[in-house]
């Protein structure tokens, strides 16, 4: 009997090498439940790998487990095994809510340690998804995440984006090696106040990726800006925000104007970049506090007491709203700022909006016009306005209805000074549009 089910196995084994997973593993399983002892190690490697085809992950890695002890010099095995321990226990253990952290890391050293930085290894993935981890972390170690990108060799991550089709047939692109190793590496150096390699290593990864994703040159760039600013270089900082904010008007972006605006003593830009902060929908107040901070402080620096006093309770109000511990420094602002004024001022968040419209918009009337056009993606179009000049606008940009938004309806809006990457010039943009009746 026994020769005919060793047939049986050469037979299952061959299915393998003709990708028939399936059909191999049928054998496999059956002729394991009554005679696991006349498997050689061919026979385990194989039942292994279709193990794993069939997506029965632990049950692949505990046959691929106990062939990797028994024959560690297979490399075949040894690499199937290090794949495995990856998907059970680094992407695996990642994705549940409740994360064996000890598991986590030790699976990742164990990985680290027996894998090289090659091709068809699971070496790069791990030290990524490790990588990921820690930086989605609340208050995430930035040293920690330079330690495990120290195990990377730079120059053989490949520069080339990964491209695949989705369940749904369209095309996907996401960013190549190099460029998440970058954006990793150049955010940990600057949260570790390694300023000047933090532009360096900036400066070369501009230079060597051929393609960025999900804005990665921008927020690199960020991040020179705010190097410098630590440096003391603020007018090369002010250049490169100013830049970057016709091209991306993100909060972020904004606050970091509102930081170098106060450096140079210019305290009323100061507060407009940081209403523009506040005003941006990216991010919600939440995640905003450190900015409210900012501009009580820079209210008080202005005497303007009661909007102080605003905003100062604004962190309050927002920290309960989500749960958290009011501060005592804030708490001692708002006592302290209550005595200066005989009935402090509290608004509602309309009338926030309202003033931090105000503050943005400062100097500048509205304008009014037609829409002349809307682009056949549907995300944006053209203004005419009433003396007969286009401007380009971001439906996200109309601030209600703008589902009806349709050629020839009467607007408004205020103007910003935004970048035409596609013409590599300045242009105007109308944002904050309102339909008229």
């Amino acid at each position: 009997m026994k020769p005919d089910l060793k047939q049986q196995l050469k037979q299952a084994q061959q299915l393998m090498k003709m990708n028939q997973s399936s059909s191999a593993l049928q054998i496999f399983e059956k002729i394991y439940a009554s005679c696991p002892d006349i498997f050689d190690k061919w026979d385990n490697y194989y039942y292994a790998k279709a193990l794993d085809k069939g997506k029965q992950v632990r049950q692949a890695f505990n046959i691929s487990n106990g062939l990797y002890k028994r024959h560690p010099e297979m490399y075949g095995n040894s690499n199937l095994y290090m794949w495995l321990t990856y998907k059970l226990f680094i992407k695996g253990n990642i994705d549940k809510e409740d994360i064996d952290e000890n598991l986590l890391f030790r699976a990742a050293q164990f990985i680290v340690g027996n894998t090289k930085q090659e091709q068809y290894s699971p070496y790069e993935k791990t030290i990524f998804e490790i990588t990921k981890y820690l930086k989605g972390k609340p208050n995430p170690n930035f040293n920690q995440i330079l330690e495990w990108l120290d195990f990377l060799n730079p120059s053989d991550l490949s520069n080339t984006p990964y491209k695949f089709t989705d369940g749904e047939g369209k095309n996907r692109e996401l960013a190549s090696a190099i460029e998440n190793y970058y954006a990793y590496k150049i955010k940990a150096l600057f949260e570790t106040e390694q300023y000047e390699l933090c532009i360096n290593t900036a400066t070369y990864a501009l230079q060597i990726i051929s393609v960025f994703h999900y804005e990665n040159d921008i927020w690199i760039k960020e991040k020179v800006a705010l190097s410098k600013v630590a440096l003391g270089n603020i007018d090369e900082a002010h250049k490169i925000l100013s830049d970057l904010i016709k091209i991306k008007p993100h909060y972020v972006i904004h606050y970091g104007l509102l930081k170098i605006h106060r450096l140079q003593g210019n305290i009323q830009e100061a507060i407009a970049a940081g209403a523009s902060a506040l005003l941006d929908r990216n991010g919600e107040l939440k995640h905003k506090l450190s900015i409210l901070h900012d501009m009580g402080e820079l209210f008080k620096e202005t005497t303007e007491i009661n909007n102080a006093y605003a905003h100062y309770s604004l962190i309050n109000e927002v920290r309960l709203e989500n749960g958290w511990k009011a501060q005592a420094k804030i708490e001692s602002e708002i006592k302290y700022l209550e005595m200066q004024v005989n009935s402090p001022v509290t608004l509602n968040k309309k009338e926030f909006q309202k003033m931090w419209k105000e503050l943005t918009f400062k100097g500048q009337n509205k304008g009014s016009g037609v829409i002349k056009s809307i682009l056949p993606h549907g995300k944006a179009g053209f203004i005419q306005t009433n003396q007969g000049q286009d401007l380009y606008f971001k439906i996200s940009n109309v601030l209600s209805n703008r589902k009806l938004i349709q050629p020839q309806m009467k607007v408004d809006f205020y103007v910003r000074t935004s970048f035409d990457q596609a013409k590599n010039r300045e242009s105007l943009e109308a944002i904050e549009i309102t339909i008229l009746k």
